[in-house]
């Protein structure tokens, strides 16, 4: 499953790689049309593809760092669930206990 690790920080690097391609995409397409003499449609995609492209990269990367900072929480909610069961003097049930061990692992492994 290393393909979905640190999934917000490929969101982040997706969405910049998203700006340049639309940026670059939009300025050939533009050029392409105003050779071609589709003047009013060239100018159009020259100017706004761009612009376009800036503003969707803006919405993929405010997910992916959504994303990354919901991780963060949950890592830190879970050490603290983890703190929290070991500090108090209670009775371990199996189903406690194996809600613990999750935790742990899944704090160790990274995977929060």
């Amino acid at each position: 499953m290393r393909f979905y690790a640190n999934i917000g920080r490929r969101i982040k690097e997706l969405a910049i790689v998203q700006a340049a391609l639309g940026m670059v995409a939009s300025i050939i397409a533009g050029i392409i049309l105003l050779i071609w003499h589709r003047i009013g449609l060239g100018i159009g995609i020259l100017l706004g593809g761009p612009v376009a492209s800036v503003f969707l990269s803006w919405l993929i990367y405010g997910f992916g760092e959504l994303v990354e900072k919901v991780a963060v929480i949950a890592r830190i909610n879970a050490m603290k669930f983890v703190k929290e069961i070991d500090d108090k003097d209670f009775e371990y049930t199996a189903e406690l206990e194996s809600i613990r061990n999750t935790a742990v692992e899944e704090i160790k492994s990274k995977k929060l």
